[in-house]
């Protein structure tokens, strides 16, 4: 194969990070979301499953790849949280994707008789009488797909209480992605406070041999030219560079395929000092973007302090970040400086937890989860 110089190059340029293009790693996840369709396959039923972790940890692209892997077997469909006011509301969306879905979408609940029912009907009651009536339910394969869900609250209360036990009669797979504590925010939902410590998985980075594969996929895609012993080196440059961080990963091969371009496909050509350099002007950015909104933008020296001491405190259920941001606020580094005059505690501690900055670990400790953030906010190691 030809090195294709321009794909290379239209890569390099891509903001297209959801996309599962070089998708690796995730055994875990994918196992999960196969047990879980396993798990209700032929019942009236619907399982919960949420693969949290911070911004970047590839949650999106997961979500895809699910998507595509099951393409023709399985309707996966977008639910959004407008879509969940109601039931109805939910059965109106359901049937939306499948119409505007592809084929097979349709074709992984046209035998069953569901898509039908689905179509004909506007009561949720009605269509699910309709699709139940067959007694098919062995080959109706339907999840549906939540992002964003840390958002979720008491105005999506009554449908998700409604799926959650049952409600559609369907075999169903419901899969929330979203920041590290969309279980804590699923489940302080009342009527979801139980649910079963299997639903919850933690995305977060991934080993280095995942990142070479990945990167292994980069070069076949464009045809770079190399043996073993250089693809190896240079997916190694890419893996260090990512910090086993999906976003970062990203960042990586869009700066080894702007160097493939100059060196004409050739790796051993490559200019690996420019790529580094890429790599982490790419990062610096993306930890600036993380604290460059109100109401963090221009408190970096609260940042550090809030997330040097949060990560050194007990288990998370003994742990208020807003009581820690409040307490140094008052403190004599920063008592009386203007720009934290009117630090809002509670404010500041969700956003340093919306953007990343903290998150639950699978231990449910407060952490830094994004590999190398900690080296840039200048955390000490050892309170890391």
């Amino acid at each position: 194969m030809a090195f294709d110089a321009e794909g290379a190059r239209l890569f390099s340029v891509s903001d297209d990070r959801d996309s599962a293009l070089f998708f690796a790693g995730r055994a875990r996840e994918l196992g999960v979301f196969r047990d879980a369709l396993a798990l209700v396959a032929g019942k009236q039923a619907t399982v919960f499953r949420i693969f949290q972790g911070a911004p970047g940890a590839g949650k999106t692209s997961l979500a895809n790849r699910l998507r595509e892997s099951h393409e023709a077997d399985l309707a996966l469909i977008e639910v959004h949280e407008r879509d969940l006011a109601t039931p109805d509301a939910l059965l109106k969306r359901i049937r939306r994707g499948i119409v505007q879905g592809s084929a097979t979408t349709g074709r992984a609940l046209e035998g069953a008789g569901v898509l039908a029912a689905l179509l004909r009907r506007d009561s949720a009651t009605e269509a699910i009488e309709g699709a139940t009536a067959g007694k098919l339910l062995e080959r109706t394969r339907l999840a549906l797909h939540v992002d964003e869900a840390q958002v979720l609250g008491e105005g999506q209360a009554e449908t998700l209480r409604w799926l959650h036990t049952g409600g559609l009669e369907l075999p169903v797979v419901c899969l929330f992605t979203g920041l590290s504590h969309t279980k804590r925010t699923l489940s302080g939902i009342r009527g979801l406070s139980r649910l079963a410590d299997v639903a919850e998985i933690n995305v977060g980075r991934m080993t280095r041999a995942e990142c070479c594969e990945s990167t292994d996929q980069v070069f076949d895609r464009f045809g770079a030219v190399g043996g073993p012993w250089e693809r190896r080196m240079a997916a190694d440059v890419v893996a260090e560079e990512s910090y086993g961080w999906p976003q970062h990963l990203f960042c990586a091969q869009r700066a080894l395929c702007a160097g493939l371009g100059p060196a004409e496909g050739t790796i051993e050509r490559l200019d690996f000092d420019a790529v580094r350099e890429q790599t982490a002007r790419a990062r610096s950015r993306y930890y600036v973007g993380r604290v460059d909104s109100a109401p963090l933008k221009g408190r970096m020296p609260l940042v550090r302090a809030v997330a040097a001491q949060a990560i050194t405190e007990a288990a998370s259920d003994e742990l208020d970040v807003a009581d820690i941001t409040a307490a140094l606020v008052e403190g004599d580094d920063f008592r009386g400086q203007r720009r934290y005059a009117n630090v809002d505690a509670d404010q500041f501690a969700n956003a340093m937890i919306e953007k990343g900055i903290l998150a639950f670990d699978q231990d449910d400790q407060v952490a830094i989860p994004i590999p190398s953030m900690a080296t840039w906010l200048g955390v000490p190691p050892r309170q890391r």
